[in-house]
């Protein structure tokens, strides 16, 4: 699930990257700027959120194998 959130926040990051690069108007381009950058900062905590998630499952993984020896 969060893979496929983190997936969705980057294909939205680069819409706004090709709408950033089409606008003309200054204040525009900075208005997209501003979102883009809020966006990549949630996907980032996205990114976060998802290796520790991989980090406790291979704790997991690895106090398993240290049980079952």
């Amino acid at each position: 699930k969060l893979e496929l959130e983190y997936a969705e926040s980057l294909q939205e990051i680069g819409d706004m990257a090709v709408n950033r690069a089409k606008a003309r108007n200054p204040k525009t381009r900075e208005l997209i700027e501003g979102r883009i950058a809020e966006k990549q900062a949630y996907a980032d905590g996205i990114d976060g959120r998802i290796e520790r998630l991989q980090d406790e499952w291979q704790a997991k993984e690895r106090a398993i194998e240290v049980i079952s020896e």
